[in-house]
């Protein structure tokens, strides 16, 4: 390692390194039991998409505001103080989303703990049986794959409430077209269905770390040899 002699770098190299073993060997395999009991649970299961579709009906509310007067949609929703009617999001996603997403941050910085811990373990390259670098190099690779499947867990997130919203207008726009109605039920299918797959890679995830730290650590040794 290039910079070992420095104090300042060795310290960080040992505070990461114990961090990360700390991650790889105990809260890890703990990780994957608990995610995987979630993701076999009742709250989780296929078996609510109805439940799903049904909560994401809208057509009742979008209706009612409607039915309320001979006024344009957009301005009968509205007083001086404000909106008079809320539009609700769903509240089964929304708890599912509120759980997911710490799983998906934690992920993320814990992958990026590792990938530095393993930056510094990359040993220089010289010539002979470079083998274990090339494991390393490929472990990196996975690494930052996930850092970048996180952010777009949680930009896919974010993009499902603003469409949702603007389907929600038109529901409210047009109360008489019922395809925007049914267009919300299915995009929160969609989602339920995207949630649960999210939670099952970051289970995925947490048991591939393992498995390749140590794949990771034994190359390391014997490229040292």
């Amino acid at each position: 390692m290039a910079y070992s002699s420095i104090p300042e770098i060795k310290e960080f190299h040992k505070r990461i390194s114990e961090k990360s073993e700390a991650l790889i060997s105990k809260e890890f395999p703990s990780k994957v039991a608990q995610l995987d009991e979630i993701c076999n649970s009742e709250k989780w299961s296929l078996d609510r998409l109805n439940q799903v579709h049904s909560a994401g009906n809208t057509a009742v509310v979008a209706n009612r505001i409607g039915e309320a007067g001979d006024e344009p949609p957009t301005k009968r929703t509205r007083t001086e103080n404000g909106p008079s009617v809320e539009l609700k999001s769903n509240e089964i996603l929304l708890e599912l989303i509120d759980e997911l997403k710490p799983e998906v941050s934690s992920l993320m910085e814990h992958s990026a703990n590792i990938r530095i811990w393993i930056t510094l373990l990359v040993p220089k390259i010289e010539d002979g049986n470079n083998f274990g670098v090339s494991v390393q190099e490929d472990t990196l690779a996975e690494l930052r794959q996930v850092e970048a499947e996180c952010a777009q867990y949680l930009d896919q997130i974010s993009r499902y409430y603003l469409t949702r919203g603007k389907m929600l207008s038109k529901c409210v726009k047009y109360p008489q077209i019922a395809d925007y109605k049914r267009c919300i039920q299915e995009l929160d299918t969609k989602q339920f269905v995207s949630l649960r797959f999210m939670l099952s890679e970051i289970r995925n995830h947490h048991c591939f770390g393992v498995e390749n730290h140590n794949l990771t650590m034994n190359n390391t040794n014997s490229s040292c040899l």
